[in-house]
C-alpha cells in the first residue's frame, strides 16, 4: 500500500498524478537510465512497466534496471 498511498498523496497535492508507461519492447535497456532521469527532471510521479507482447528481452532484468535507476514508484502494468 506504500505506492498506493504515495500516489494518493500526489493526487491530493497536485490534483492528478503523471505516470509514464515503460514498454520493454519499445525502450532499449541501454537508453533506460537516461530516459528515467529525463522523466524525473520533467516532473513524472511514477512509472507503469509492461506491454502487450513482451517478445524482447528479460522482463525481470528490465524491472531491476528501473528500480536501480529511479526512486520513483514503479507499477507492473496489466498485460504483461
Amino acid at each position: 500500500m506504500k505506492i498506493y498511498n504515495q500516489l494518493l498523496n500526489t493526487i491530493k497535492e497536485k490534483g492528478a498524478a503523471y505516470l509514464v508507461l515503460l514498454d520493454p519492447d519499445k525502450l532499449p535497456e541501454n537508453k533506460l537510465a537516461g530516459f528515467l532521469k529525463h522523466c524525473e527532471k520533467s516532473g513524472v510521479d511514477g512509472f507503469l512497466v509492461g506491454g502487450s507482447l513482451m517478445v524482447n528481452g528479460d522482463f525481470e532484468s528490465f524491472i531491476e534496471k528501473v528500480k536501480v535507476n529511479t526512486i520513483l514508484p514503479s507499477i507492473i502494468f496489466p498485460g504483461v
